[in-house]
Order: structure tokens, then sequence, then C-alpha cells
């Protein structure tokens, strides 16, 4: 199992079966199309969803290459040298990196980058400037996604642009899960109300570990 990040509270045991894990590798690798010529540079930790489900194992379930970085973990000044010498096509990242990336193209921008064909963001919401700002940069679509430990990472995510626009600030579609926004009561919601997002799928874990108050 794996654990929250303690968001909202202490973080939590997840327990996470094959079929979940399998499942949410499915919907990744079909929103971004992954194949056996993708390749990505690994920046995340492989102890938490993101980087595990996202980065690693939806690229080796596609049949893709993993690079992980030369020097043992995330660095501005190395990242795109490995991209630019293994030919990644797409990185994922939470919004601080993406910061520190564009920071740093700011400051000393490389003299070229390598032709991406996306660019995914997760973990936190990524302010609609500096979404535009990274395409402007690097020159690909940035594309946003929600998810949760609880879903074995990945709930949502903007298309990639071939199927449709992309919305800054919006979490995008559902991948693969059912999905709804409910009252108090467990009621529907019509479209532009504030409610709580419900979601349903083989992805879902069925509880948190010795928590049974949390399962409520």
């Amino acid at each position: 199992f794996l654990h929250t990040s303690g968001t909202t509270s202490r973080p939590k045991g997840v327990p996470l079966t094959q079929l979940n894990l399998s499942a949410s590798v499915q919907h990744i690798v079909h929103a971004y199309e992954l194949w056996s010529s993708d390749k990505t540079v690994i920046i995340l930790p492989l102890f938490h969803v993101h980087g595990l489900m996202a980065g690693l194992l939806s690229s080796l379930v596609a049949g893709g290459t993993v690079i992980l970085p030369s020097s043992g973990r995330f660095s501005a000044t190395k990242f795109w040298d490995d991209m630019k010498t293994y030919g990644a096509t797409w990185y994922t990242a939470v919004p601080t990196i993406h910061q520190i990336l564009l920071e740093k193209h700011k400051a000393k921008p490389e003299s070229s980058y390598p032709n991406l064909r996306f660019i995914r963001s997760c973990s936190a919401a990524l302010v609609p400037a500096v979404l535009q700002q990274l395409e402007e940069a690097f020159g690909a679509p940035v594309l946003e996604a929600y998810a949760m430990t609880e879903a074995s990472h990945q709930m949502t995510s903007n298309p990639l642009p071939q199927h449709g626009p992309h919305k800054p600030g919006s979490v995008g579609k559902p991948t693969g899960i059912e999905l709804a926004i409910l009252d108090d009561s467990g009621r529907l919601l019509p479209t532009q109300q504030v409610g709580e997002v419900c979601i349903r799928g083989l992805n879902v874990t069925k509880g948190y570990k010795s928590n049974p108050d949390a399962n409520k």
C-alpha cells in the first residue's frame, strides 16, 4: 500500500490491488496515447503515486523508455541535458518543478529544447499564467490532470491537442472512470454548481488501512 500526501489530514495508508494499479495505468496510457516510441525522464519520487504510476508504470506498460536523472534526483541544471540526450518525448511533474524549470529558462535558456508531445502537470493546481509561459518556453501543450492516491492516481485529464482543446485551470475530463458532482445528500448537481467530486472505477481502493472511521 501507499500513503496519501496528507493534504487534508494526517497521511493515511491506502491498500491498492494489482487490479487497481493495472486499471489506472491503462487509463493513463490511453489518455496520453503512450507508445513504445515514448521516452521520459522521471523526476518525481517513486514512493508516491504520481511518479510511480504516471511516470514509471505507465511508460513500462506502453513499452516506452524510462530514464532516471543522471544526478540521482531532480536537478534543474541537468534536467534538459538528460531529456535531450535520450530523446525524451514528454515528462510529468508537480507545479513547483514546472516553476523551477521556467525560472531557469528565464534566467538562462537552453540553446534548444527537445520536441515534446506534451508536458503533464498534476498533484496541485497550476496557475494558468504559468501554464501559458511553460507552453511558450518549451513549445509543447501542458496538460493538467487530477489525481489522488485512493484512485491509484489519475482520475481526469485535459486531452491531447488532437482530441480537443485543453483549458488552463481545469482538471479536464474523466479518464476511464465514472465521475459525478453530488450535494451533501448524494444527489447529482447540475452544471455550474459546487459540490463534492465522487468517482467510481476499477482503480479505486476499497478503503483505508486500519482506519474504519475514514471509510465512512
